[in-house]
């Protein structure tokens, strides 16, 4: 999105990032309760919230220090892209709950 001086492209992109966004939303609560006990699904999740508020509010001071400092956008959105996709495949190493019905 940052990486594109063609203003379609970007808006595409965007429209994209939304879409994943929600569906990462939506299935947020299926995948804690596939991996934590019953007991504490609230707690994880509004620990879950609790940490993504945080984070949210740190990455605007972090965005601000790095335009202060001149750092590309672009650069940001592959950093970030690249640490999107370590997060994703260290999911593979969660092991699921076995249910014992």
């Amino acid at each position: 999105m940052a990486s594109t001086n063609v203003f379609s492209i970007a808006i595409i992109a965007m429209l994209v990032f939304g879409l994943a966004r929600g569906f990462n939303d939506a299935n947020l609560m299926p995948i804690l309760r596939q991996v934590s006990d019953g007991r504490y699904i609230a707690t994880g999740y509004g620990f879950l919230n609790f940490l993504s508020t945080i984070i949210g509010g740190l990455m605007v001071y972090v965005g601000g220090a790095l335009k202060d400092a001149q750092v590309d956008l672009s650069i940001v959105y592959q950093v970030s892209a690249v640490a999107m996709l370590l997060a994703t495949w260290s999911l593979f190493a969660v092991k699921l709950k076995k249910n014992n019905v």
